[in-house]
């Protein structure tokens, strides 16, 4: 399922939209950004529920993505540049890979930009490296209002 899929000549009054045309609109050709969530159906058997991919040429987002949709992202990954993505390196890209029963290349390594890496080298000695997620900070402020704190 196509959550969204826009190009940059998509225009909305939505101030977030706004925010997004203009990372989208500076983002270098040949450059995307990746982010997947995957669930566990089994001992070490994983789903992807869900793809974003932006690029120069607009922003993909895909809940549940079929095979074919996977693949088609597994293109787009090859034909950029440089790959950015908060630990891509060891998770991402290895389970689109495996999704779409395919063989990652190896001149693949050299394009990836792992912000978990990068994270590493700022924050030196720093236990974790994960990203807060959003939803995770809203459903906190939400308990908080339901607890009356």
């Amino acid at each position: 399922m196509v959550i969204s899929k826009n190009d940059k000549s998509n225009t909305s009054g939505n101030e977030n939209m706004i925010k997004a045309d203009s990372l989208i609109n500076s983002l270098p050709f040949g450059c995307v950004l990746l982010d997947t969530e995957r669930i566990s159906v089994e001992k070490n058997k994983w789903n992807i529920t869900e793809i974003a991919l932006i690029s120069s040429a607009g922003e993909e987002h895909y809940q549940h993505p079929t095979g074919i949709i996977i693949t088609q992202i597994l293109e787009r990954i090859e034909q950029a540049q440089v790959i950015i993505g908060h630990n891509i390196r060891y998770h991402d890209i290895p389970h689109l890979y495996t999704g779409a029963n395919r063989k990652k290349p190896a001149e693949l390594e050299a394009k990836i930009c792992d912000t978990l890496e990068v994270s590493s080298l700022f924050f030196v000695g720093k236990s974790q490296h994960k990203l807060n997620k959003l939803y995770r900070e809203e459903l906190s402020r939400l308990t908080e209002k339901i607890k009356g704190i």
